[in-house]
């Protein structure tokens, strides 16, 4: 899959590994990362990002289609959005009974909270420490932020 980006977007990305003394081998995109983490055969995946968020629909393991979804901070279209996609879904027969969901930050509760009652289906956070797939000796950390990096990581493993 290849994907465009501005060029300089793509020298910040290498400038900063280059300052940091690493080399950039390559660069994914949060949904490769989502699938990877998640090893679903089927369902839908709901990724929550600061800027962005994305609804993929799996089958057979292998994504089938993706929506772009604007981000948690704008909750009423995202709202809206998330509705109208879950509505295509449940025309073509896709909709399971629950959406995985993959972050890549600690999020706020309250807009959670209001988008799991808009919706017909149930939330089911990806969170890799309780899975016992990322072992932490930090308690404080909230596992679900870290769905989307164990997804990159476990390419390397």
């Amino acid at each position: 899959m290849s994907v465009a980006v501005e060029a300089a977007l793509l020298e910040g990305w290498l400038e900063l590994f280059a300052d940091a003394g690493f080399n950039l081998d390559s660069l994914e995109a949060s949904p490769i990362c989502a699938l990877r983490a998640l090893q679903l055969e089927g369902g839908l995946i709901l990724g929550v990002e600061s800027d962005q968020s994305w609804l993929i629909s799996v089958e057979q393991g292998a994504p089938i289609w993706q929506w772009r979804l604007p981000p948690l901070n704008q909750l009423q279209s995202l709202q809206m959005e998330l509705s109208q996609c879950l509505s295509y879904c449940k025309t073509r027969k896709m909709l399971p009974a629950s959406i995985a969901v993959v972050a890549c930050a600690a999020l706020p509760s309250a807009p959670l909270e209001t988008l799991q009652r808009s919706i017909p289906l149930q939330l089911d956070w990806f969170d890799p420490l309780a899975a016992g797939q990322l072992e932490s000796s930090l308690n404080d950390l909230a596992g679900h932020s870290l769905g989307l990096l164990w997804g990159l990581a476990a390419a390397e493993m």
